[in-house]
């Protein structure tokens, strides 16, 4: 029997500890005061914490002002957080009127009201006052059972997650105390009225005094050596400069019961892991930027749902008069996030943002404000035949900045300017092509603007414009195309002599054509299209003469200082040779090789080269130098 007192007394203690609420004297949610008369504390004191079902306890709150003096005539409102378990009553009698309006304290500032179960388990009770210092409360737990408690017994022990040395340390019941204390591990060992464990599947009923309490596993049923274990996480609800607690409570099958209360650290804004960030970070005069705050707390985890986060902005340098935009003024999280929008001013300069979580400030950003990044002039015209010099000259945005060019062969010099107000040139050779060239210009917050270059080049030409081949021993014709815009297609008027090929990347490229032997008299036209969609036509007549004297090869295109070799059949001996242009030379020795003569190129351009023998009979052949 001795024993059974002891731990009947230790029950009942531990409840009286543990089971204070937010608002008794000397608790940490209703610290006291000097307040003569005005309602500063709420001390909520069961007259007994265990009762059988189908009775009742006498919930007695007294209310006292900051001196510790009694205050009567107070609404005191009483909530039954674990309802449906259990109901509050006027009287202790199930036939009494429901509580559901406040209750004035009496002359001795005491509040009464009885709560009733016919339902075993424990019953969380809160008890408030709202005038006076403002809220102040305190709530306490009881439990009601169908069994005799003395005949049976439950320990709980507790432990940290990850384990501690041992279990029921001070540590092990206060959560909060760090980033990563937030979770317990609570044993339940369930013993019989003669102190041995109750293996073999025993109901365990586990439940909380506030849902801040979340279970991470549950064990219904005791073990084989009569134990049975909860892991349990709290998730804070709100920021709280004060300790507050929450109460787990168990009860077996066999009537055993017991509970434990579990500290909670005051719960606050981390600045260290907290964040605040402008997106974007740069903007321009009148822009917007989207502030972003993540708040996390002392807990490791991120603030509750409906945070309010307050933003103030002011220029980051404390002399500097100019405005600096507006803000919007507050803003709730979601998911620990809140976010709200920044106008920027009319005027350059440097903008910081603040954010305030229940007056503690999570971090500011700043943000630059400049006027737009532009390029002058934005487009630009350059003569491609006589060539000369662009220069753009760039304003605003972050410098440095840095320019790319579309055509390597018209780059940006120089490629990186320093300051705004800086400028970079391009340069264009004489008898450039038509062609255009895109300039970006990149600042150093991203941004980007673009400036055009438009190059008016040489007219588009085809050399030569007309060749003569003779069709009987056939031959190549070459054309060479120039100006223009590059990029040519080249079509014909007769697909059994294709140019090849028929397609031009460059301008001074060239295509050919190749007549077979025996090749019929006709007349052939080559179309040159460039990128501008200009064009321009050459024209190819084959004639049918004998073969009696002709060249071969027909034709030639050749590079300066390389040579062609051409031989003379037919005809009469001795042979004159002549050139109508200064771009190649002839090799011809009329006593050893009367019948060959050789061409070298010299300068770029198109000869003509006429062969005319003792009978005055001639024949051509046209030379293309590159």
């Amino acid at each position: 029997m001795k024993k059974i007192f002891i731990f009947l007394a230790l029950i009942a203690l531990s409840l009286t500890i543990y089971g204070c609420g937010g608002g008794g004297a000397g608790s940490a949610d209703t610290p006291g005061g000097e307040n003569p008369g005005l309602p500063s504390v709420v001390q909520l004191m069961p007259a007994q914490f265990i009762s059988q079902t189908n009775g009742c306890i006498t919930l007695n709150t007294k209310v006292l002002d900051g001196n510790g003096a009694p205050v009567k005539a107070v609404p005191v409102t009483f909530t039954n957080l674990s309802h449906p378990l259990g109901e509050l009553r006027h009287a202790c009698n199930p036939a009494s009127a429901i509580v559901n309006s406040p209750i004035n304290t009496d002359n001795s500032g005491i509040a009464k009201v009885y709560l009733l179960s016919n339902d075993p388990g424990f019953a969380t009770i809160l008890a408030q006052v709202y005038i006076g210092a403002g809220q102040v409360r305190d709530r306490k737990t009881v439990y009601f059972t169908t069994k005799d408690v003395l005949k049976v017994t439950m320990d709980l022990d507790v432990d940290s997650v990850p384990p501690s040395s041992q279990q029921n340390e001070l540590s092990d019941f206060t959560l909060f105390e760090n980033s990563d204390d937030d979770t317990v591990e609570i044993t339940a060992t369930v013993r019989d009225a003669g102190g041995v464990p109750v293996g073999g599947g025993m109901s365990v009923l586990w439940s909380r005094s506030h849902t801040e309490a979340t279970w991470v596993r549950i064990e219904s049923s005791t073990n084989i050596f009569g134990k049975a274990k909860t892991v349990v996480k709290v998730e804070p609800a709100s920021i709280r400069n004060t300790e507050t607690h929450v109460n787990i409570m168990a009860f077996a099958g066999n009537g055993a019961a017991n509970m434990v209360t579990l500290f909670l650290r005051p719960v606050v804004p981390d600045p260290a892991t907290s964040s605040l960030t402008a997106n974007p970070s740069v903007v321009s005069i009148n822009g917007t930027s989207t502030i972003r705050a993540i708040v996390m707390l002392n807990t490791g985890s991120r603030a509750p749902d409906g945070t309010t986060v307050n933003f103030t902005v002011k220029p980051k340098t404390p002399s500097d008069p100019s405005p600096c935009g507006v803000v919007t003024p507050f803003a709730q999280t979601t998911g620990g996030v809140a976010q709200a929008t920044f106008t920027a001013p009319p005027i350059p300069g440097t903008c910081t943002i603040t954010g305030k979580v229940a007056g503690i400030i999570i971090g500011t950003v700043d943000i630059l404000v400049t006027v737009p990044l532009s390029v002058q002039p934005p487009s630009q015209n350059i003569d491609g035949i006589a060539g000369g010099v662009a220069t753009y000259q760039i304003f605003g945005g972050i410098a440095p900045y840095t320019i790319t060019s579309t055509n390597p062969l018209f780059p940006p010099i120089p490629s990186t300017v320093t300051a705004s107000g800086g400028s970079f040139s391009v340069n264009v050779p004489p008898n450039t092509p038509t062609t255009s060239v895109t300039y970006t210009i990149r600042d150093s917050a991203g941004s980007t603007v673009t400036a055009t270059l438009s190059i008016a080049g040489a007219r588009l030409t085809v050399l030569p414009i007309s060749q003569t081949i003779n069709g009987a021993p056939g031959g190549t014709a070459s054309f060479k195309i120039f100006g223009g815009k590059p990029g040519y297609q080249v079509f014909t008027s007769n697909p059994s002599f294709p140019p090849d090929p028929s397609t031009v990347a460059l301008s001074g490229g060239t295509f050919t054509v190749t007549i077979p032997p025996n090749t019929p008299a006709t007349k052939v036209t080559y179309t040159v299209r460039d990128s501008l969609n200009s064009t321009v036509d050459a024209t190819l007549e084959i004639i049918f003469a004998s073969t009696d004297y002709y060249l071969l090869p027909a034709g030639a295109t050749i590079t300066v200082g390389s040579s062609v070799t051409f031989g003379i059949f037919g005809g009469t001996e001795p042979f004159e040779i002549f050139q109508d242009s200064p771009a190649i030379d002839i090799i011809y020795d009329a006593i050893s090789d009367p019948r060959s003569f050789t061409v070298v190129g010299v300068n770029s351009g198109n000869v003509k080269v006429t062969v005319r023998d003792a009978n005055g009979r001639q024949i051509e052949a046209n030379i293309i130098v590159q």
